[in-house]
């Protein structure tokens, strides 16, 4: 038969469950129902209303679904059946389980339930004829579209400065700066302004096509506290490269609006970019972190034009960084970009050589680096793999950079496929054991991106 949305198929069913009501109405009031005798009364202290509540005891489930109807349930499924229990409707109509069973396979919300630890009750009649239940149905999912859903970011090294709402820019840091750098050494991040609806500009404000930033280097605390309040007046300097200006357009490019064209502004704002090359001139120890923060405010003074005047307001903190005097490099031996752990034996494994290395890429001899390794997702944010016994380094027990040759071999597996990680390859952090004295100055090193696989079809 056609199982068309409203036609025979229903008519079917109604006829179908009306006859096993009839059965229960003649069969419900015997001692063979299953359900007592208080389950089928009315609530008599509502005037105005009948059988306003429909009460069933959690511990006749199996007993009334056999026995209710005659000995013979209703498919599951379907509007006789309650949802959420598995308890039948004794006190709904054929034609009203029919219209939940159309609403079921719409994905309408079921009627209101509450539930406790003894019983379940139908709060069908409640609520006037016609009306949602609360919290569901077209009013939440307007609620959930809500602009007021949305929550953005504090600002604080998040990558973006906090919104400012009305269409103005906010200042976003599009590239971090790396996490370990040594001293003098240069490096790049990447600073923008971020908009969520294109501003109108007055033809006087032609003449401002940029805003002005200045870089200021605080102290970071290791141990959780964040950024100091204060900039660092002495001891470190932070230098900019370049005509050592940090300019950010107000407007973007033609280029920059067609490259985000088809796609909805709010998924993917408009931006303004620069690049700033940096470097700190600091004294860097063995024994503890030295680590710093780059904050970026506007120069005072600047005339901004009206309809991006709350940048005047905004600042933006960089990640923190870590200066170190030396940083492991690893290079792959013979390494497959997809592994396949299942063959080959248990002795298969992949091999990198790690060798402590300067700012010059020159070894460092003389020091013995205890090594520990951890097992990343490589996913652009390097996100710790949380079941680390997957990561098997072979013997020896314990790695040491060797201070002659300043250089050790390391060999490892993985033992789980990426397809059990949704896909993502993996990668080995291979940096000093911070347990260990005397490590507080060396960068970590890491292998390349692996997929493991089982073995090949």
């Amino acid at each position: 038969m056609k199982q068309s949305r409203f036609g025979d198929l229903d008519a079917e069913l109604a006829e179908h469950i009306a006859a096993n009501q009839q059965k229960y109405r003649t069969s419900g009031s015997g001692s063979g129902s299953g359900i007592s005798n208080n389950d089928n009364k009315s609530d008599s202290s509502r005037p105005g209303q009948h059988s306003s509540v429909t009460t069933f005891s959690s511990t006749n489930n199996s007993s009334r679904r056999s026995s209710s109807t005659g000995g013979s349930p209703l498919p599951l499924g379907f509007g006789g059946i309650e949802r959420n229990q598995g308890e039948e409707r004794v006190g709904a109509t054929a034609e009203q389980i029919v219209t939940e069973s159309r609403q079921s396979q719409r994905g309408s919300t079921p009627p209101h339930v509450r539930q406790d630890n003894i019983t379940v009750e139908l709060m069908e009649q409640d609520r006037p004829p016609g009306a949602r239940p609360h919290g569901h149905g077209q009013d939440r999912a307007q609620a959930l579209e809500s602009p007021e859903a949305n929550v953005g970011s504090d600002g604080n090294g998040t990558g973006s400065s906090s919104s400012s709402g009305n269409g103005q820019p906010n200042v976003v840091l599009i590239r971090q700066p790396p996490t370990h750098v040594m001293p003098n050494e240069w490096f790049e991040l990447q600073i923008g302004l971020e908009f969520t609806s294109m501003p109108t500009y007055a033809s006087s404000d032609q003449e401002q096509g940029h805003i002005e930033f200045v870089a200021q280097l605080h102290g970071h605390d290791s141990s959780g506290l964040g950024p100091s309040s204060e900039p660092i007046s002495s001891g470190a300097r932070l230098a900019i490269g370049g005509s050592g200006m940090i300019e950010v357009p107000l407007k973007p490019t033609r280029q920059q609006q067609q490259q985000r064209r088809h796609i909805p502004p709010a998924a993917r704002p408009v931006r303004t970019t620069t690049k700033v090359l940096l470097k700190i001139d600091s004294q860097v120890h063995t024994d503890h972190i030295t680590q710093y923060s780059v904050k970026f405010v506007p120069k005072l003074g600047q005339q901004l034009p009206a309809a991006v005047a709350s940048l005047a307001s905004q600042s933006i903190f960089a990640r923190p960084i870590v200066m170190v005097s030396a940083r492991l490099k690893v290079e792959a031996i013979n390494w497959e970009p997809i592994w396949y752990k299942d063959e080959g034996g248990r002795e298969k494994c992949m091999e990198v050589n790690v060798t402590l290395v300067d700012k010059n890429g020159d070894p460092v001899r003389g020091r013995r680096i205890p090594l520990k390794f951890t097992l990343l997702y490589d996913n652009g944010q390097l996100l710790r793999v949380m079941k680390q016994d997957i990561l098997k380094i072979l013997a020896p027990a314990r790695h040491y950079i060797n201070p002659e040759t300043s250089s050790a071999a390391v060999s490892f597996r993985i033992e789980d496929v990426s397809k059990n990680h949704q896909g993502m390859d993996f990668k080995v952090e291979l940096a000093p054991d911070s347990a260990r004295k005397g490590t507080a100055d060396v960068a970590p090193g890491f292998s390349p991106p692996v997929s493991v696989r089982s073995k090949r079809n």
